[in-house]
This record gives C-alpha cells, structure tokens and sequence, in this order.
C-alpha cells in the first residue's frame, strides 16, 4: 500500500511539473516613448518548459514567443520573439522581441507565451510613437513601381557597393567594414550589400561570419556570435543612413560538387548537410521545416530595422547543386515557397529579390532569370558579360538594365558586376554606375569587392560615388522617371529615361573625350521650353546651362566639348503649361513678421512694401550671398542652433571636426533659401558619428555647396 501512494505521488509530481503552464514574469522596454522607425524592444523574463530555445513548435518540445502590437488605428501586427545572447559569450541568455511602425500615437501590445503544457499572455500594455526625422521603411513605390520610396512618403535610390563574403573586422580589418558605414556615408553612398555569412568558415576559425546555423553546432542551434556581428552592422547602418541588402544564402553554401565549373562549394560546413545532400536542400520537407525556423529568426531579431533595403534569398543559385542536377524548377518551386512565406511572416513587409550568377566574356551572356523575377518582384542581374572591356560594360549594364525594365513593371538592378583588373578602377565603376541611372535601374550597379583582385572601394571610387550623389539627390524618381527616352548622338552612345517634361541623360564615347560640334537628339517630350544642364560626371561641376524648346515633342541639343569619354544632363521644364499668377504686398515691421496676402492676377506681377530690417526669405542663384551665423553657438543658453541663409535651390549642407571626420550631412531640396539647424532636436539619419550627442564644444568646419559652388567656414559650440 505504502508503495503504490509513493508512486501515485511521484506520478503526480511528474504531472504538475510536466503539465504546468509557461508564465511571464517580467517585461522591461527599452524606451518609451519611442520615435517613428526607431526600435522598440521587449524583453521577456519567462518561465517554459523547452528543450531547444530556437524551436518554436510546441510540439517538438519548443516554446512560442510571441506579441500582438495594436496600432492608434486599430492594426494589428504579431511579432515574434527570439533567444538571443546579450553577454557575448556565444550562449543565449535573454528573450527579445523587436518591433519598428511610423504611426504616431499610442500602441497596445500584448505577449504571449506558448509551450507543450498550454498558452499564456500578459496583461494589455501601452507605448507611446512620437515623431522622428527616420524617413521609414523602404518600400516599391506605390506611384512608380520601378523604384523604390520610403514608406513614409520621397523617392529612394540607392548608391554603394557589394561586399559579398568578406570576412569580420576581428579576423580581417581590411575587410566587410572597408570603408567604414561612416566613410561610405561622407561621399553620398547609402547601400551595403553582403552575405550573412562567409560559407566556408568554422566556429573555430571566425565566429562572427561562420553560417548561423552551422555544422560545428549542429542543425536548429544558432551561432550568436554570427548573429551579433548582424546587429551591430544594422546598428552602424541605422546610425549612417545606410541601408543593407541582407543575402540569406549563397551559392556557396548549398553545393558541394555538383556544378560543373564550379568549385566544390562549402555544403559540408552547413547544418543542414547533416540531413542530406545538397540538392535535397530544396525539396526535402525535414530541410524545409528547419529552414521556416531560421527565417523566422532572422526575421524576428532583424525585420524590425528602417536599415534593412532588401532580403536577398539566393545569390546565384545556378551555382547551386539542385539547380546543376535537378534543374531550374526544383529551386523556382522554393524560391515560390520563400516569397510566400515571407509574405505570411515578415510584419514589416521588405521587399526581397534573388539571383543567377553572371556571363563571362561574350555577348548576351549574362543569365536572364524572368521566372525568378515574377516570383520576387524586384529584378536582379549579375552583370561580367565584358568584366575587363571598359569600352562595353557600360553598354553591357544599359542593355541589361533595360531589358529588366522593359521585362517587368517592378525594380531592377544589377546585383553584381566588377573587373578583376584593379587599374581599371574607377573607371569601371563610373561607366557601370552612370549607365545603370540613365537606364532605368532603382539602384546604382553593386560593384562586388572581395578585397582580392575585385579590389575594396578606395578613396578615388568614393569621390565618383559623391559625383553621383550629387546629381541623383533632386531626383524625383516616383513621378519623373517613368518611361525610355528615345536619344541619339551620332558617334556616341546615349541612354537617358524620364517622363514627359523631365529626362536624365548619359552620353558615352568609347573611342574618345566628348567633342564639340556633336547634337542631342532626345525625344518624347510636351512641346515647351526647356533647361538643359550638362554635368561634368568625373568633377561634379555644370559645365553649362541653356534653354531649348521643342519640336514636335523632339529636343535638339549642343553637345560641350569635356576631357572625358562621357558627359550627363538633366532636361526640366522651366516655363508650366499652366501656372497660377498673384500679386503680392507684404508688409513688415521690426518688430513684426512679414504677412504676405495674395490675390490672383491675369499677368505675373510682385509688388512688396518692406522696411530696410525685414526681408522675405527666398533661393538665390548662387552661394556668394550666403550667411552662417552664429558664428559661436552657446547651447548654454537660449539659442538652439545655427542658421544658413541666403542658399540656393539644392544645397548640400555637411559638417566636419577637426579630425575631419563628417558629423552631419544634409540634402536640402527645393529650400527658399533659409536651413535652420536645431542642434537639440537632430534626426538620427543626419548623425554621422557614434556618440548619443554628435556635437561636443569645439571648433567645427562647415561646408556649404551646389552643383556649381562650395563655400566652408568656422563655427563654435560651446555646451
């Protein structure tokens, strides 16, 4: 008898151990309120009952972690939670959930915990999002579906390169961080592209670029030392406005053998080859399982971030074993599953893309993959068809540019292309970047550097990448770049896209500089007048300006003559078709603000009455009149900022210390000629430095400049 109750109470106490539901025993937030775009993180102290904290199927002995955010307007989006380490010592220890939204107001959320004994939530809590100066997340333009805006409203278009499978700055300082986000950043670049690990690396070799889910730790254990060096390069993005085309898997990763021309691939350092061969990656249902877990990690601990530009889910996947020895289809049906499962599973909605590898030498060349473009929705080529003819990359790059265009209403870009001729540079990254813009591509051609014969960026290639800058910034892409122009100039190469009454022009001479006595023919246009403004792309300076009127829609245009092979050009409307006319007087007092009252007139008439110490702000012509002032900002006391006055249309402010290091950057477009610079209340896009406060007291240098003009001076903050 004695027997049989110890055993019904040691039964019993199996049953409540086994059977008693998770709880959440605390929740800690890192910041509220919070601004739009910035994140917002929880995190959890909880109790469940687990054998794999990476597992989230409940059935198999994992735990589900979860949170239902309410939006001011009454959406809801489920987040889901992650296992993280927060002691960088390669082992979790903290439950997180990540969370970003640009609604403004107060959210609810509510967590919720789920393991095999039952489900928990915790009480309804509230957040407030206040305003930010981040411009949102990047989405397909809902006016231009070729090109990409932010969520929150201004066309985006993307300048950087691609570092591929570089190694970390730990194990190879010269590498994935050369140039630092920072520096990238100083010379008008905004987009890093590389892959989330280097597929040949071992935990014992490089921690932090060895693949997350490697076979040195085992299928379904995630390497967190991996997934730090991603946060702390999301971070560095969020800090420098730059953002990251994140590349899930490379070909690298899931072959070993099986294409021929190929090398033998690093399927082996891979958790998955513990299930298999590399071409079942693709089909085979345990890898597909396995495969959704770590999706929706990566999703869970990085989706949130305003940083993130695109999921790249395969880089060249016909350098893949299932595609080499099972075909194209084996890896289309996954690629289907991919898209729809980020479709179900990513809340934040970023756009993704995948590729084929490029050509080699010949004409016609480079792969053309329309079946993966339909699935993803943004295009993607990798371009070497001539990769050490500086003569036809440019043309090589325009063709495939416009054959993407004109394949698909939806972005394109050239996801890699390159020289291994390292005396090349920069020349081949200016032809390649100019061609790919006046083609139709939503981003500058992806310049792959592996730090070996594919050289790193050097200072040279950043300069033309600020020329670049420069030109595109006043670029408004989602409603003035939406068709081909039609353009020719005997003896030379021409490309150049836009609408009716607005086009960008490239002009590209192989056998030589752009001579004199050559005419633009360019085509598709309302019959009006027009500014014509040429661009010296490797000085960044206007070589001239002057107005033409069309033809029958048709532009017919001087050439100047440059020391170059290749010269740019925008083409604006100057005089509307049909423009409202007012009159106005203004009236002002020292002591009073200028009320200006308008009245509509039937011909172009301004009349003002001012006294001699008011003045009504507008843009000048050039930078000659401009005024900076204080010249001594003592945050100290009541005065908030610095002004800049006196600026022209586009001006480009940028602020440096005396290390010379860029501590604020910002593109003012269509101004009336007055910035003012709150340095209390600065937007984390314009910071350029790491510390929380980017202006200490000091001597700072200030660099105002245009098209055609730089103007710089001396401030002083005191703190």
């Amino acid at each position: 008898m004695k027997k049989l109750l110890l055993n019904l109470i040691i039964i019993l106490i199996l049953s409540i151990k086994i059977f008693s539901l998770p709880s959440i025993n605390g929740i800690s937030e890192n910041s509220d309120p919070v601004g739009q775009y910035e994140k917002f993180e929880l995190t959890i102290n909880l109790t469940a009952n687990y054998t794999n904290p990476y597992n989230p199927d409940t059935l198999t002995n994992g735990i589900d972690l979860w949170t239902i955010f309410t939006s001011p307007s009454g959406v809801t989006k489920r987040v889901n939670g992650f296992y993280m380490d927060t002691n960088n010592d390669g082992t979790g220890d903290s439950w997180k959930i990540r969370f970003a939204a640009g609604e403004i107001g107060q959210w609810n959320y509510v967590v919720y915990v789920k393991d095999n004994s039952g489900q928990v939530n915790s009480s309804s809590y509230t957040f407030q999002i206040i305003t930010s100066g981040n411009k949102g997340f990047i989405r397909r333009s809902q006016i231009n579906p070729r090109y990409f805006a932010y969520e929150n409203g201004g066309s985006f278009w993307g300048i950087g390169h691609n570092n591929g499978w570089q190694y970390s700055n730990s194990y190879c300082p010269t590498c994935i961080n050369n140039p630092t986000m920072a520096t990238m950043a100083s010379y008008g670049e905004n987009v890093l592209s590389f892959w989330l690990n280097t597929p040949w690396r071992t935990p014992s070799e490089e921690q932090q670029r060895t693949p997350i889910e490697n076979s040195t730790q085992g299928l379904g254990n995630y390497n967190q030392y991996s997934a730090k060096f991603i946060d702390d390069q999301i971070q560095t993005a969020e800090q420098y406005g730059i953002k990251l085309i994140l590349q899930i898997w490379a070909h690298d990763n899931l072959r070993n053998g099986g294409c021929s021309g190929w090398s033998t691939g690093s399927w082996l350092k891979l958790g998955y080859s513990s299930l298999g061969a590399a071409r079942d990656f693709f089909d085979d249902a345990n890898s597909w399982e396995y495969q959704k877990k770590y999706l929706r990690y990566i999703i869970a601990r990085w989706g949130y971030s305003r940083a993130l530009l695109l999921w790249d889910f395969l880089v060249e996947a016909n350098g893949t074993d299932g595609w080499c020895l099972d075909g194209s289809n084996i890896v289309e049906t996954w690629l289907a599953n991919m898209k729809n499962y980020f479709n179900e599973n990513d809340p934040f909605s970023h756009p993704v893309t995948a590729s084929l590898s490029g050509g080699w030498d010949s004409w016609g060349s480079d792969p053309k993959w329309q079946n993966g473009w339909n699935i993803t929705g943004v295009s993607q080529i990798h371009s070497y068809e001539w990769k050490n003819d500086m003569a036809k990359v440019p043309r090589v790059i325009a063709n495939d540019t416009q054959f993407m265009w004109n394949s698909n209403n939806q972005p394109n870009y050239i996801g890699e292309f390159g020289t291994s001729n390292s005396s090349n540079q920069p020349t081949d990254l200016h032809r390649a970047a100019w061609a790919g813009l006046c083609s139709g591509s939503s981003l500058e051609p992806m310049l792959w550097c592996d730090n070996g014969s594919y050289i790193n960026m050097t200072t040279q290639m950043l300069q033309q990448q600020q020329y670049l800058s420069q030109f595109v910034f006043d670029i408004d892409f989602e409603n003035k770049i939406n068709q081909q122009k039609i353009c020719s100039v005997s003896g030379y190469y021409c490309w150049a896209v836009g609408s009716s009454d607005y086009a960008i022009c490239w002009i590209f001479n192989d056998a030589g500089q752009i001579q004199s006595g050559k005419q633009l023919t360019i085509s598709s246009f309302l019959d009006n007048t027009y500014r014509v403004k040429f661009y010296n792309t490797w000085t960044g300076a206007t070589v001239t300006e002057t107005d033409k009127t069309t033809n029958a829609g048709q532009l017919i245009i001087d050439i100047p003559s440059v020391a170059y092979n290749d010269i740019a050009c925008k083409i604006y409307l100057i005089v509307p078709t049909s423009t409202p006319t007012f009159t106005a007087t203004v009236t002002a007092t020292t002591t009073g603000s200028p009320e200006p009252t308008w009245t509509p007139t039937a011909t172009p008439s301004f009349t003002q009455t001012i006294s001699p110490t008011a003045t009504l702000p507008y843009a000048r012509e050039n930078l000659e009149w401009i005024k900076v002032y204080p010249s001594i900002v003592d945050l100290r006391t009541k005065n908030k900022g610095i002004y800049f006055v006196n600026l022209t249309k586009n001006t480009l402010i940028q602020i440096f210390n005396l290390a010379g290091e860029l501590v604020f950057q910002e593109y003012l477009k269509n101004t009336n000629g007055t910035y003012f610079l709150d340095l209390k209340e600065l937007s984390k896009e314009n910071i350029y430095i790491k510390e929380k406060y980017p202006f200490s007291s000091g001597i700072y240098i200030y660099i105002v400049s245009n098209e055609n003009e730089i103007k710089y001076g001396k401030i002083a903050i005191i703190k």
